[in-house]
Order: structure tokens, then sequence, then C-alpha cells
């Protein structure tokens, strides 16, 4: 049976922080609001992937998701349900998006690649022609050169300039292995590019089985680029041969490829937004600031996009 389309007043495309946070800041005052993902769930790059041997945070490091989180104000910190001083083990920073989006109308694993105007209407299709949503407004935050695809017949200039940004790929390692078992030789791999990110502030899966010791390893912009079209298998016997060591010497290995992970240029305003036709398009593609990077800044910048665009709409339910 064909699922039916979602309705609402407002459609956000993509579910990790930005929409999350546009999605909840409407929806707090009022709104009627719908998100759309391609993903199996929210999160993006905030997103812990759970197996096993335990979960894995590989994508922005939750500390430094937690410090963002305690250097807000504390009255927004209770706008978005979370405590004064939210730390890495609470469940509500490991899934933060999730959070956010608890309460609202969610579609995940439905790819929009067709969105057009129709009367005082958006109406969003997937490849089948299948049409997914239907709203009076719509706000963009897939990664900019998904955005710039959906927005090429109807805006040109936007478009073009989110298709020149410049990108950064990342590859993840998430590994497992026994607690009685010496660790690998991190040292060994002697290189800047390469960040091992322990992950024993995480629940482990099975609380009554073996402890178990688990890594996320990070590479670098080089590094990921020069394998961005290789296999996870591939990654991993590269990465693991540098320690004399090899797949069959953890519980769980695995290597996820984030194709768009970093904005290298920002555009300096925080969000585009056209008011004659309802359409906006925000997300850490924007409001950047000459010398910020890194994944704070990223989240920052997510921050400020989705409140830049609260405001316009007059919305004042994220005023940080």
């Amino acid at each position: 049976m064909p699922t039916l389309p979602l309705q609402a007043n407002t459609v956000v495309i993509g579910a990790g922080l930005t929409g999350s946070l546009i999605a909840r800041g409407l929806s707090a005052a009022g709104d009627s609001v719908a998100v759309i993902d391609k993903g199996r769930g929210p999160g993006g790059r905030l997103s812990v992937r759970r197996t096993d041997s335990g979960s894995f945070a590989h994508g922005c490091p939750l500390s430094t998701v937690s410090a963002w989180l305690q250097a807000l104000p504390r009255e927004p910190l209770q706008a978005l349900g979370l405590p004064d001083s939210p730390g890495v083990d609470d469940p509500r920073v490991q899934a933060l998006p999730r959070h956010l989006l608890e309460g609202i109308a969610s579609r995940f694993g439905a790819q929009v690649v067709r969105i057009e105007r129709a009367g005082e209407r958006w109406r969003l299709w997937d490849a089948d022609a299948a049409l997914l949503a239907e709203a009076r407004r719509l706000v963009l935050t897939a990664p900019a050169p998904q955005s710039a695809a959906l927005l090429a017949g109807l805006q040109p200039e936007w478009s073009r300039r989110l298709g020149a940004l410049g990108l950064a790929p990342a590859w993840a390692l998430l590994l497992a292995q026994d607690a009685t078992r010496p660790g690998p030789d991190w040292a060994k791999l002697a290189s800047p590019a390469l960040r091992v990110l322990p992950q024993d502030s995480l629940p482990e899966a099975d609380a009554a089985g073996p402890a178990v010791r688990r890594w996320v390893v990070q590479l670098g912009d080089a590094h990921s680029a020069a394998l961005l079209e290789a296999s996870p298998a591939q990654v991993l016997d590269a990465v693991l041969g540098l320690l004399g060591l090899g797949t069959a010497d953890f519980l769980h290995s695995s290597a996820h490829r984030w194709r768009y992970a970093r904005v290298l240029d920002p555009l300096p305003e925080p969000a585009l937004v056209c008011a004659r036709s309802e359409l906006a398009v925000c997300g850490d593609a924007f409001a950047g600031t000459a010398g910020a990077a890194g994944p704070m800044a990223d989240l920052q910048r997510c921050l400020a996009s989705a409140r830049a665009l609260l405001d316009v709409w007059k919305y004042r339910t994220l005023a940080v």
C-alpha cells in the first residue's frame, strides 16, 4: 500500500543538527512541521552507530557536542529539553537530533530528488515519481551539493553558489576489541592526520557480556580524499596494516565514509531565504567566519543558520 504524502505547513529536508533545530523551533512555536531524510534515522554527523560490540560516535565527537552545548546560555538549553550541563553520557546528547525531533512527524529512508512549486504549495518527489510531501514552506538543510541539485531549475544562482563550495570527505574506522587483550599500538600510525577517539563514554550494547574497548579512528582531509572511492574493506586494510593488524584482531571493524563531511569555505550569510516563495536553505554551509574551523565551528554554524531562519520567520524559540 503506497505511503501517504506528508502534509504540513513547513517541510524540512534533512534531519541533521540544523534541520532538527529548525523543526524543533517551529514546532515549539505552534507550527505544523514535517521532516524528511534519506538516512535510516536522524543525526547526520551527530549520529551514533550501534553494533553488537557497543556504540560508536563516528561523526562529530560527543565531547565536542557536549562542550558546545555547555557553552550555550541556560535558557536555550532548557528550551531544547536539555540539562544545564549536558555530558557525553546523557542519552539526549548521544542522540541530540532524535531528541529534538521527538513528537515531530518524520519520514526516513526517503530521498527527495525533485521539488516543485505548485500554486502556493511545495511538492516533493522521490526517484519513483511518488509524492513524498506537500507544504506551504520548504527548508533545505541537506549537504550543499544535494541542495544545489534540487534548486537548479528553481533558484539557479543559489544552486551555482552552493555547487561551487569546496567540501572535504572523511573516513572513520569503528573498532572494538576484547578489553583483556593488549590494545593496538596507536603510536605506529604516527600521523597528525589520524585521530584515535576512545569510545568509553558510550554505553556498551550488552552490559552482561565481556568488557570491550572501542575506538573511532578518524582520517584527515588528505587521507580521506585519497581514499574517497575506496571500499570500506580497502580503507580498513590500509589503516590496520600500519598497525600490523587485520580485521580478525577485532570483535568489530568497519569503516564509514562521510562524503560531505566538512565545508571548506562556507558562505558568509547565515541562510538563503526567499520570502516570495517561502523557500529557505540552511546548514553548516552558511554563517562562515574568517578563521573559524573544526567541529565546534561546524556546530556553531548550524545553530547560527537555524537561529537566523527562525528570526526571519519571526520565531524566537532559539534566541541564543
